[in-house]
């Protein structure tokens, strides 16, 4: 695979800037309000958003964009770290999906950024109806 060039490589790297703080941001921001309130659904959400999407990914794309470069790193290097961000990642996962199903997640999402008692009581709702 070829490595973009010129103003494609720089828009690729705003992208992943914008990208990497936007959700390293939200996941602070999550883990500062699992802190004060204490709730699982938050405190997962929190490792979600800072070991899979942040520090994972981040970790991942690095080092195998440096390993493109040859000798850069060493292999061994490479391969530590590699296995350090699919580390990150997998527990990242594993905290997201750990509320059960896509769609509980996406229900934790929406409550803890949006709090309401009137969204809470759509979702009672909407669960209550469910078979």
């Amino acid at each position: 695979m070829e490595r973009p060039e010129g103003t494609l490589a720089v828009l690729l790297g705003i992208s992943q800037l914008v990208y990497l703080v936007a959700i390293a941001t939200l996941g602070v921001r999550v883990l500062l309000r699992a802190r004060r309130t204490r709730e699982l659904p938050e405190g997962l959400l929190s490792l979600h958003l800072l070991l899979c999407c942040s520090l994972g990914y981040l970790l991942l794309v690095v080092v195998l964009s440096a390993a493109q470069t040859p000798g850069s790193l060493p292999v061994g290097v490479v391969a530590w770290l590699v296995a350090l961000g699919h580390l990150a990642s997998s527990v990242g996962v594993w905290a997201g999906y750990g509320l059960a199903d896509p769609l509980d997640v996406a229900v934790a999402y929406w409550l803890t950024l949006f709090p309401s008692p009137a969204y809470a009581r759509l979702v009672t709702r909407a669960g209550s109806a469910s078979p």
